[in-house]
């Protein structure tokens, strides 16, 4: 899928004033289609906030894609249960986070498919690759 817009140059985009600014979202729930969603950054300050965005997240999910297991870490639900969803929606397994909020699942059964993985109010895809 393309996604093309014609840009308007009258559009109030914020200037890159900095060798090494960037543009950068204001928020991952705004349309990047308008300019005034967008805000100027460093790029040093991106690089070296990325360590912040995975500890600050509500759930870990990783790998993705697997191959038969995925390890969860949602330290803000400990004891909270992890639903696995067909794409269907249809509920294949659950399992309780321990009291960390972690957690392994074991999803060689379910090959070559999309998974959907719901803890709270928080769901992700999971892409089961083939053994």
């Amino acid at each position: 899928m393309l996604d093309y817009l014609h840009y308007l140059p009258d559009e109030p985009w914020p200037v890159l004033a900095n060798a090494g600014d960037v543009l950068m979202l204001a928020s991952s729930d705004l349309d990047n289609h308008f300019a005034g969603n967008w805000t100027v950054a460093s790029f040093n300050d991106l690089v070296t906030g990325v360590n912040d965005y995975y500890i600050t997240r509500p759930l870990i999910l990783y790998p993705n894609p697997a191959d038969d297991i995925i390890y969860l870490k949602a330290p803000a639900y400990p004891e909270f249960f992890v639903d696995i969803y067909s794409i269907t929606g249809k509920l294949l397994d659950r399992k309780q986070l321990d009291a960390s909020g972690f957690t392994s699942i074991d999803l060689t059964a379910y090959s070559n498919s999309i998974l959907i993985v719901k803890v709270g109010d928080i769901v992700e895809k999971v892409i089961l690759s083939g053994h």
